[in-house]
């Protein structure tokens, strides 16, 4: 009776963060949950290289074998997406695919953004079109050479939680997390089986893709795997790591989760309450990373 009783507490705790959610999700104008979406989704963080200029574009960052440029985002009809019909910003959002059918450059995580449903995607383009217009002329990047459309990021398997975790993984497949999660398969692309387990070296850069330091950070394994992932973690643990980019014991977050540090800072409790709700019911993998050797510039050697 009483593991009925706790059970029975804990459904009506996760309808109430479900009623909770829907009446807020309901408040909005359509305007205002594009907006959201664009915070959570990191559209600011890439395009956005100065502060005065939000969405205009700019951003640039050389990669081995190519290099990436942010396009003008905001309504101006000669620099901007301004000319562009509503299908046609869906489908570069969605499919990575521009209005000439160019595509665009993967690191646009456009295979998690086919998550978007209609009506997400329809919210979207409709606070881009809020948006002031900027004249602002970004030289377009090509794509590397025989550049594939990426397929769609399949979603992963929530274990039986219900409709909490599978808002949960949605938004998580929209925030891309897996795209720096991920674990390496032997082709140096991430792994679709182990999704957030973790181990991809990444260089860490600050403000305008300026490096901050030498060495590479090591994406963490995030399966609520006790020893190797953030099985110790509460949900209130993961909450301020998204909002304050800050671990339980205290150390800060680094690395391309800082690009998101303004936009995630506004993700809702609701939203917070489903991420958990979903990270917290993965199958654990156990998988140690290896130890990051990034050094910040300045500090000693």
């Amino acid at each position: 009776m009483a593991m009925m009783a706790m059970m029975a507490r804990a459904l009506c705790g996760v309808a109430a963060v479900l009623l909770a959610c829907s009446a807020r999700e309901q408040g909005r104008s359509v305007v205002a949950r594009g907006e959201y979406l664009s915070k959570l989704m990191g559209c600011p963080a890439c395009h956005s290289s100065d502060p005065a200029r939000p969405y205009a574009g700019g951003l640039e960052a050389r990669e081995p074998n190519s290099v990436w440029r942010a396009p003008n985002i905001t309504p101006h009809t000669g620099t901007g997406i301004g000319a562009w019909t509503d299908a046609q910003i869906i489908a570069a959002v969605r499919d990575g695919v521009r209005p000439d059918g160019r595509a665009l450059h993967p690191i646009m995580p456009y295979r998690y953004y086919r998550r978007l449903t209609d009506g997400e995607a329809q919210a979207l383009v409709a606070f881009l079109r809020s948006l002031a217009p900027i004249d602002h002329a970004v030289a377009p990047a090509p794509p590397p050479a025989d550049l594939p459309i990426a397929a769609a990021v399949a979603p992963p398997s929530p274990s039986p939680g219900g409709e909490l975790a599978r808002r949960g993984e949605h938004l998580v497949a929209l925030m891309h997390c897996a795209s720096c999660h991920a674990t390496p398969g032997a082709d140096g692309q991430p792994d679709p089986a182990r999704p957030f387990a973790g181990g991809k070296r990444m260089r860490p850069f600050g403000a305008g893709l300026a490096s901050v330091g030498s060495g590479a950070l090591i994406a963490p394994n995030i399966t609520p795997d006790r020893e190797t992932g953030i099985g110790a973690w509460t949900a209130g643990d993961l909450a301020r790591s998204l909002r304050g980019l800050v671990r339980p014991d205290g150390t800060p977050i680094r690395g391309p989760m800082e690009l998101y540090a303004a936009g995630w800072s506004v993700v809702t409790d609701c939203d917070l309450a489903a991420i958990a709700a979903y990270l917290q019911e993965l199958p654990p993998v156990h998988h140690r990373v290896p130890a990051a050797d990034f050094t910040p510039r300045g500090a000693a050697p």
